[in-house]
């Protein structure tokens, strides 16, 4: 501990007297040494050897202590001299380890506190150890590093010694510069610097080094800190190099109590009773604003006063007695015993149990819950804890989290009139904001867990689940024990959902039902589920989330949006897909086993869908889908959280079905589809712009990232399916093809060849027509049935139509900055062998040899101001309109065609090019001009044409 000199008093403006700072520094450390002592006592012998040695640590550097480095890593604490159980623990780690007592001008290392509940009534053996260790602001990043690293390895030393232990490098002139650490778990960030700082200085507890210069200074001159530590230094009263310095309380900022409200709740998710009382005290504070007593002034002000008591001085005794003294002038006689029961099960000493060896904390509790007037029945009550009934716990919750909430809004409120006045960071705010929605906001499907810590065991030996057949309100209702009949209960139900699998996700999680002890009764005798599948249910549930367990939330997971962690997926829940089949004596037999598409009637046997989800952000969730596109709901809901463009990877779900003999298979299938999607939009080779079809029953479902997410559509039939995929798209969009679908149609084989900027051309002859599909530069699907003559009519009249296209394409593309390539177009044909298997191989057609007889037909459309389209057609460089025939244009073409054939053989009439005006396009599509588009005129206007042509 640092000396206080004695020197001749020199006049000043604050009434500084030498005896009294010495009697006030020997009070500091004599309440610091047996806060020191406490810690000692209540930890047991091997962790003591962690408080012996770990200033030794750090004041030397030797290559068989835990943490070494090297030997230049910074090293030595001022004021600090090992003791010989120090040094003999040094020695049973290190044999021959000697303590070299080489003195330093300087020292890098200022001092090592203890942060937190060491030796308070708040101590126990679950606490963790807050190492803060103090260095010189200047030393540079690599030997702070070193430092850090050398922390890192003693913290793992720590565990071995079963004590776990957090270390902060940190720098009081740093700290006075507002220089704190990002937020994360174990740092509040920017969040509460003030009262970080607070909570320093009532609970920091000194191992070596130097102590705080704050204590030095009177409570009634904090807010002229800076003067009298000056006025100190001039008369040299103290040598400020034997201090640290972390600065004033004085100014205290009133927009720091928002953040420290955010963050406080935010801890308060896992350790709410800790919480409770912390944010119950920044309530207390912001009431007393602007006139805010902290506690550590309070602290302060009563060792200058003369208390020495520890027991009275204890900073979490102190925290109590402010909360309570503030609720019951609020009058608020709830909170105030919520607040106690918050400091009893927080100092953890149970009065009800007599035991021989009651430590100080135990006689010290006692005494307080004596004065708040508790009893032998209360303290029963409150040590049976760990053994509540579901119902005590979920009162105990709603009680906690309504007083956080309670809290959350005063202090909002307050902060609002503070607004210009925050600290905390816009990111930071952001962060606490998402995790106090992803644990207290209720939404539908939310599984509440109401035992985060799992520290109390909820198991019940037995469940009845009852379900409830009624017209406006069908669900699920759990009671406790064994519930013959709703009617003939006396007890109102634990929990009623619309899904069974809500109520088992909802027990398991809060683990009220134990899947090895708990014995569950589902009611009525002839429900929808049975005893195997539920069985099999909870067993799917364990076999998904081993004990229950949520992942710990962090913060880099809370800064990206909420991505699932776990999926699962229970199919045809209570339903059996084949039960109408059998029940009417219908056997479904064929070969066709896929489980969506399954036998000669194309029945889906996957009818409903039930996800139990866990996401990044710690929310568990059970939704259902069922009706008609159930499994597309499902689809897109499940990577609603994963934008294609971007590279997470969604996890594939757990596929489970046991309601039928072929719930294997139908799991199974579910899971290929999912990964399927995975593979195409979200690893390697993905296309995030692709279309994957795929068919349930006898519908196709079409799924399309719409602003980058899945979005589906479906289509009832295979020509409509056609119809779909010919739309024009913004940007190219391949076609994938579930793998069980289409195999008796070119689609697969035509697709997987498909390029983008390349227009390709697949033709089929069937008998005396050609069954032509085109992909055109984006994907978009055309096709048309052209009556078959020869191959150079068929595909020379494709190649004049598709090059006058792409050579307007091409001198429109002009424009752009970056236009696409323009190719020629690509010929293939399909054949089926005599194995029924399809073929697609390259056509090789000579544009060249094309007929110079082939009659020219261009069309030039365009919109009139009444909204009818207008056509102007030349044959041969004849023009044909709407001006000169009316209604009877097409007529004319077609007898003018029909006159320049020899014979007047009436095959088919084909356009060779169309020029569309843009006003004209409106009318058809709002996206720019592609081919399809062309094709799709021409084959409208042919079929007119040709319509006319047959009448001649």
């Amino acid at each position: 501990m640092a000396t206080v000199k004695k020197t001749p008093e020199k006049k000043g403006k604050f009434p500084v007297d030498a005896e009294k700072i010495q009697r006030i520094s020997r009070r500091f450390k004599g309440i610091n040494h047996e806060r020191l002592l406490r810690t000692r006592e209540a930890i047991g012998e091997r962790q003591r050897a962690f408080i012996d040695l770990l200033p030794l640590l750090f004041h030397t550097n030797h290559t068989l202590l835990p943490g070494y480095q090297s030997d230049d890593t910074i090293n030595g604490i001022p004021l600090y001299t090992p003791d010989k159980n120090s040094i003999q623990v040094a020695k049973k780690i290190a044999r021959g380890f000697k303590y070299n007592n080489k003195l330093k001008n300087s020292y890098d290392i200022l001092a090592i506190y203890l942060m937190g509940s060491s030796g308070t009534i708040a101590y126990t053996k679950k606490s963790d150890f807050d190492v803060w260790i103090c260095i010189n602001a200047d030393i540079d990043p690599g030997q702070r590093k070193e430092l850090q690293r050398k922390a890192d390895d003693i913290e793992e030393w720590a565990t071995t010694l079963r004590l776990e232990t957090h270390f902060f490098i940190m720098s009081d002139e740093e700290f006075r510069r507002g220089e704190l650490s990002a937020l994360s778990e174990d740092s509040s960030g920017t969040a509460q610097y003030h009262l970080l700082l607070d909570e320093f200085y009532r609970t920091g507890l000194l191992i070596a080094g130097n102590p705080p210069i704050w204590q030095m200074i009177p409570a009634e001159y904090e807010e002229q800190y800076e003067e009298y530590k000056q006025e100190l230094i001039e008369k040299r009263l103290i040598e400020l190099d034997e201090f640290v310095d972390f600065g004033d309380l004085g100014a205290f900022p009133v927009g720091e109590f928002f953040g420290a409200a955010l963050w406080q709740l935010h801890k308060g998710i896992d350790s709410p009773h800790k919480a409770v009382l912390k944010i119950m005290l920044m309530e207390t504070y912001a009431n007393a604003y602007p006139k805010v007593d902290l506690l550590s002034l309070s602290y302060k002000k009563a060792v200058y006063e003369g208390e020495i008591d520890i027991n009275r001085l204890d900073p979490y005794v102190l925290m109590e007695e402010k909360t309570e003294q503030y609720l019951k002038e609020q009058g608020d006689h709830d909170r105030v015993e919520l607040a106690r029961r918050c400091f009893y099960y927080k100092v953890d000493r149970q009065l009800s149990k007599t035991t021989l060896n009651k430590t100080w904390q135990h006689k010290a509790i006692k005494k307080i819950a004596g004065q708040w007037g508790w009893g032998a029945s209360q303290f029963v009550i409150l040590d049976q804890r760990s053994s509540w009934k579901i119902q005590q716990v979920i009162e105990e919750r709603n009680s906690m989290i309504s007083s956080l909430t309670q809290s959350y809004q005063l202090l909002s409120a307050f902060a609002r009139e503070h607004a210009d006045e925050l600290t905390i960071g816009p990111e930071e705010i952001n962060l606490l904001g998402r995790r106090l929605y992803s644990a207290f906001e209720r939404k539908a499907g939310k599984i509440e867990i109401v035992n985060p810590s799992a520290e109390i065991d909820l198991s019940e030996e037995r469940l009845s689940i009852h379900e409830i057949q009624h017209k406006s309100h069908d669900g699920w209702a759990l009671y406790q024990g064994y519930v013959p009949s709703i009617a003939d209960s006396i007890m109102s139900p634990l929990k009623r959902t619309r899904n069974l699998l809500e109520i088992l996700a909802w027990c398991y999680f809060n683990r009220v039902l134990n899947p090895k002890a708990t014995m569950v009764s589902l009611k009525p005798d002839d429900c929808t589920m049975d005893t195997h599948e539920l069985q099999a249910i909870i067993d799917g549930l364990e076999h998904l989330f081993p004990k229950a367990k949520i992942p710990p939330i962090d913060m880099e997971n809370l800064a990206r949006p909420a991505h699932l962690y776990k999926n699962g997926i229970f199919i045809n829940v209570g339903l059996d897909p084949m039960h109408s089949f059998t029940k009417k004596g219908v056997v479904l037999i064929s070969d066709r086993t896929d489980s969506l598409n399954f036998g000669s009637r194309y029945e889906n046997l996957a009818l409903t869908f039930e996800q139990v989800l866990v996401t990044s952000w710690q929310e568990v969730l059970a939704v259902k889908y069922e009706s008609y596109h159930a499994l597309a709901r499902c689809i897109c809901d499940s990577f609603s959280r994963y934008p294609t463009t971007e590279d997470n990877i969604p996890c594939t779900p757990s596929c489970y079905s046991f309601s039928s003999k072929r719930g294997n298979d139908i799991a199974k299938r579910v899971t290929l589809l999912f990964k399927e999607i995975i593979k195409s939009y979200y690893q390697e080779d993905k296309k995030p712009q692709a279309r994957y079809i795929y068919q349930a029953g006898k519908i196709y479902y079409i799924l399309q990232p719409e602003n980058n997410l899945l979005q589906y559509t479906h289509s009832g039939s295979f020509n409509a399916l056609l119809e779909h995929l010919s739309k024009p798209q913004e940007v190219f969009s391949p076609i994938i093809i579930d793998r069980y679908i289409l195999q008796d149609t070119p689609l697969p084989k035509i697709f997987a060849l498909n390029q983008a900027d390349h227009t390709q051309v697949f033709y089929q002859l069937i008998k005396d027509y050609a069954q032509v599909y085109i992909l055109d530069e984006k994907g978009s699907l055309f096709h048309q049935k052209i009556p078959f003559h020869d191959h150079s009519s068929l595909l020379g009249q494709l190649y004049r139509f598709l090059s006058n296209i792409n050579n307007r394409r091409s001198f429109l593309n002009q424009l752009d900055s970056n236009p696409p390539p323009i190719t020629e177009p690509g010929f293939y044909q399909v054949s089926v062998n005599t194995k029924n298997k399809i073929n697609v191989k390259v056509q090789k057609f000579n544009h060249k040899r094309l007929s110079k007889n082939f009659l020219d037909i261009q069309v030039i459309s365009d919109a009139q101001d009444d909204g009818q389209t207008s056509f102007t057609l030349y044959c041969n460089k004849k023009e044909f309109s709407n001006i000169e025939h009316g209604d009877q244009l097409f007529n004319s073409v077609a007898q003018y065609v029909l006159g320049l054939r020899s014979g007047g053989q009436p095959y088919p009439i084909h356009i060779t090019d169309i020029d569309i005006s843009n006003t004209a396009l409106a009318k058809e599509s709002k996206t720019p001009l592609q081919t399809v588009h062309y094709l799709n005129y021409k084959k409208r206007i042919e079929n007119m044409l040709n319509q006319a042509l047959n009448k001649l």
